[in-house]
């Protein structure tokens, strides 16, 4: 059975780390900053595609793929034949202290985990998700 002075000397330290972790959220949440929240204007335009070819994401939603050779097994080899296609596409909600934000596009065949994140980086995942290979789209230029 726990005296006064064990359950005091047991207090202080709980205290201590439910402050510490309190206070740590809050500054490390000033300090990392929000999830990007991107918009639709911040994606559209033209991107090139990983090995040649253009996307041009539209603010309406929809999206044009124009000759774009997506990537094979690899984010540094080359896909199959060129793929051509119209549809749409959006973007998810951010996600807590996340720095991409999930794109869906209505082609399944077009992969499927895309991310973009706020310093133009539009890419997708290419095999397992845990091998961190990815397959970029630029912009022009």
């Amino acid at each position: 059975m726990l005296n006064a002075f064990k359950a005091r000397w047991l207090a202080w330290p709980l205290l201590a780390l439910a402050l510490t972790g309190c206070l740590g959220t809050c500054c490390c949440w000033n300090w990392i900053g929000p999830s990007p929240g991107l918009a639709a204007e911040d994606l559209s335009g033209d991107w090139d595609g990983p090995f040649g070819g253009t996307l041009n994401l539209r603010t309406d939603g929809t999206y044009t793929m124009r000759d774009v050779v997506l990537c094979g097994e690899s984010g540094r080899e080359r896909g199959g034949s060129p793929v051509s296609r119209e549809g749409t596409w959006r973007l998810a909600e951010p996600a807590f202290l996340t720095p991409t934000q999930a794109v869906y596009f209505d082609e399944s065949e077009l992969g499927t985990s895309y991310a973009a994140t706020s310093d133009d980086n539009l890419f997708y995942y290419v095999g397992d998700r845990d091998s961190v290979d990815l397959c970029h789209f630029t912009r022009p230029g």
